[in-house]
């Protein structure tokens, strides 16, 4: 069974580990600029048994004017009080397990009544995390 908790800055490198993983359906970052933006946002991350990360969702809170995303500024300029979906990775060996989904549910509870978007720019995304980041109304 997973569980969601609250990103702290031990789980860093298994962080950047995933999010290499994931590669080119998120930018590819050093750990440093990983760390520079989970630091900006509240960063979601799906743990096992265990206890050890199998995936992160990033999510930066509306006016963050560190976070550099052209992206950001633009659902900023059109639509104002957003979270933005900065990136969502699963590691490879718990894909299908419906862990993204968890990350999405658990990210659509912290930002409410704030709505989540985000941007796909590289045309990577499969159908359903195109849903799940367009229709909070039909993720169901």
């Amino acid at each position: 069974m997973i569980s969601i908790r609250a990103y702290t800055p031990a789980d860093l490198p298994a962080l950047h580990a995933i999010n290499e993983q994931g590669v080119p359906g998120v930018s590819r970052e050093t750990i440093e600029s990983l760390g520079k933006w989970v630091s900006l946002s509240e960063c979601l991350v799906a743990v096992d048994d265990a206890g050890r990360p199998i995936g992160f969702l990033n999510l930066v809170p509306p006016g963050t004017p560190a976070y550099t995303s052209p992206n950001l500024r633009w659902f900023e300029a059109r639509g104002g009080n957003v979270n933005y979906v900065d990136r969502i990775a699963i590691d490879a060996s718990a894909r299908g397990q419906r862990i993204g989904e968890a990350l999405y549910e658990a990210a659509f509870t912290a930002c409410r009544p704030i709505r989540a978007r985000s941007a796909f720019t590289n045309g990577s995304a499969s159908k359903r995390s195109v849903a799940r980041h367009s229709c909070p109304a039909k993720r169901k």
